[in-house]
């Protein structure tokens, strides 16, 4: 039976355990098929579900947490920036790059510089 037949508007079935794999997952290279692909959903319900109980997509939640993790070493570790890209699942040092500054206003660099 897939997923998609069941009623997952009670308590975001879906959603709470696509949730848990992004959270356990985010320094994977991810992308949102794959997604719902692993819970044998369409992508479509993926999204709609998500966006419906969460208020954002997949992909921003997967951002959040790629960013909150990056922020998280850039102020307590001295591992250079472009491998912090990689351990948070960015596939490249300029993805990295223009998700922060997209979320934070600036650069990972100036971020570790003007953390305390």
């Amino acid at each position: 039976e897939r997923d998609s037949t069941q009623d997952l508007r009670c308590g975001g079935l879906l959603v709470t355990r696509v949730d848990d794999y992004l959270r356990k997952n985010f320094m994977r290279k991810l992308n949102v098929s794959e997604i719902a692909q692993r819970f044998n959903v369409s992508r479509r319900l993926v999204e709609l579900r998500f966006r419906e109980i969460r208020g954002g997509s997949v992909l921003e939640r997967l951002t959040a947490l790629r960013i909150a993790e990056a922020k998280h070493k850039l102020e307590t570790t001295t591992i250079p920036v472009g491998e912090i890209g990689e351990i948070c699942g960015y596939r490249s040092f300029r993805a990295f790059c223009y998700a922060f500054a997209s979320a934070t206003g600036t650069t990972p660099r100036n971020y570790r510089n003007s953390s305390p």
